[in-house]
């Protein structure tokens, strides 16, 4: 049973994911289901609008409509916007300059594109990079099944940009741009439930970037309240590559462990007026 976005465990509670068929999709890192569907219910209403602006194939859009919300989606690749029409609104542009009134939204869900922008940072070519996503779907899934290295064609994919340079066309300059605008978008008072991982830096000793601390900071750097962290915690049938290989090397996994950062958007949110029936509990009024 989900919990009501008012309630404290609303902020910190973890979710422990069912087993299911994650890996369907050609998207090369689509969101487990079971975490969609878990924060739509915590965080909205029947009725509500819901946007994903990293739409990807479809899955927020896909549990949001079985929900009963309204949603919208964004996504820079033209082939992946087909697939999230089939669930909802979906155009194509990039996260970064959304085309999405302020003030409008009342949740958003979304995992951006990092993996590949992290991964690759300091000691692994593009061509390395081919090689190694090649060798990794044909061992996941029996052969490759992503035409690109990275998360699409795209010239502006932030998911294809490495993770600095020098100049603005990079991961932690445009992300943050890109938290601004959910934030924009958003109606005062609601949330924004941004999921992500810890990554490491390249294939070796380079550490890890702290992406869901670096979330929260761009968040306020935006202007939002840092409301919680939540953690979906991933069923060993989904568990990835990398951890049946430490399994097999170590004995024990590293827990799969998706982080959900939530943002609050400061103002008041407009309180929807609820009765309760002593049959069936709350119900929903206007």
């Amino acid at each position: 049973m989900s919990i009501r976005r008012w309630h404290p465990a609303a902020r910190t509670e973890s979710i422990q994911l069912p087993s299911t068929r994650q890996w369907t999709s050609k998207h090369p890192a689509k969101m487990h289901s079971g975490l969609a569907l878990r924060l739509i219910k915590d965080y909205s209403e029947p009725g509500w609008l819901v946007a994903d602006v990293f739409a990807g194939s479809g899955t927020t859009l896909a549990i949001a409509s079985q929900l009963q919300r309204r949603c919208v989606g964004v996504e820079i690749e033209q082939n992946f916007v087909a697939s999230s029409n089939k669930f909802g609104s979906c155009v194509q542009a990039s996260a970064t300059r959304l085309p999405i009134d302020s003030d409008c939204v009342d949740f958003v869900l979304t995992s951006p594109p990092y993996g590949e922008a992290i991964g690759r940072s300091g000691d692994r070519s593009l061509a390395k990079t081919i090689a190694a996503k090649a060798r990794y779907e044909t061992k996941r899934f029996g052969s490759p099944i992503s035409e690109h290295p990275t998360y699409g064609f795209h010239p502006l994919n932030i998911g294809s940009l490495p993770l600095s340079r020098t100049d603005s066309s990079c991961f932690v300059s445009l992300m943050p741009m890109v938290v601004s605008e959910i934030m924009r978008i958003l109606k005062p008072g609601r949330i924004a439930a941004i999921v992500v991982k810890d990554q490491r830096l390249g294939r070796r000793s380079l550490g890890s970037f702290d992406l869901p601390g670096n979330i929260v900071k761009w968040g306020i750097d935006a202007g939002a309240i840092f409301y919680g962290r939540r953690y979906g915690l991933l069923p060993r049938e989904c568990f990835t590559l990398w951890q049946r290989v430490n399994q097999e090397r170590w004995g024990q996994p590293i827990p799969d462990i998706e982080q959900v950062i939530l943002l609050r958007k400061r103002g008041v949110a407009v309180i929807v007026r609820r009765r309760y029936d002593i049959m069936s509990g709350f119900t929903h009024g206007r």
